[in-house]
């Protein structure tokens, strides 16, 4: 095993409530209704200039998308800014990666900006080879092309890759490369079992030692 490819939101950060508020907040603003649970399923695939254009569509409105992102962004810069806390266990484990030798990187469908901020608060962005903005580099996590693209950024083999997610799609997109993927998703559901190679709730029960043992067994 050579190489830790993360994931930003709900993955290294608990931030995930902050994008779901934001959409509240843009729901009511506009007075728009839309079941939470089928706005959770629908947007939770999506980047967020995804998800303003699919609201804008959805409900025929005037406004542009740059002008639905400007009524609630400055909440969420604020968040990214001065409070989102890492995930438990996260800084350390970032640390002792780094400090293994192992080539890291972040892979995120979060804007560039924001994410370069949260993890220098945090104190790892210097950890990191890159951060691969979906936003920035018009692709999805849905398509493995994304962990390509990270991976040969990395120089390493798919099979020498640790993948750190929390969404189904994107833990499906790395499986299909070869990656050894480790869900931190909460709950796990038994799709995402049938698809992680391991599941934990958090970075203090994963241990970098099984991480190599674990894949070789498996190749």
């Amino acid at each position: 095993m050579k190489a830790c490819l993360f994931d930003l939101d709900n993955t290294l950060i608990d931030s995930m409530h902050v994008w779901e508020e934001a959409v509240i907040r843009l729901f009511d603003q506009l007075s728009l209704t839309m079941d939470l649970e089928e706005a959770r399923t629908l947007f939770g695939k999506m980047k967020f200039s995804e998800v303003l254009h699919e609201i804008k569509t959805r409900f025929a409105l005037s406004q542009s998308e740059s002008q639905l992102k400007d009524l609630v962004i400055a909440d969420v810069k604020d968040q990214y800014l001065h409070h989102i806390q890492p995930k438990e266990g996260a800084v350390a484990f970032v640390k002792a990666a780094k400090a293994s030798g192992y080539r890291l990187c972040v892979v995120t469908s979060n804007d560039e900006e924001l994410t370069h901020h949260v993890l220098n608060r945090i104190e790892i962005l210097d950890d990191f080879a890159f951060v691969l903005s979906a936003e920035s580099a018009n692709l999805s996590k849905q398509d493995p092309l994304i962990w390509e693209t990270a991976i040969k950024r990395l120089h390493v083999e798919a099979k020498d890759c640790v993948v750190f997610e929390d969404s189904l799609h994107a833990m499906e997109s790395a499986k299909a490369l070869g990656c050894y993927v480790i869900s931190l998703a909460k709950p796990c559901k038994e799709e995402i079992r049938r698809c992680a190679d391991e599941c934990h709730r958090d970075f203090t029960t994963i241990k970098l030692p099984a991480l190599t043992s674990a894949h070789v067994e498996k190749g």
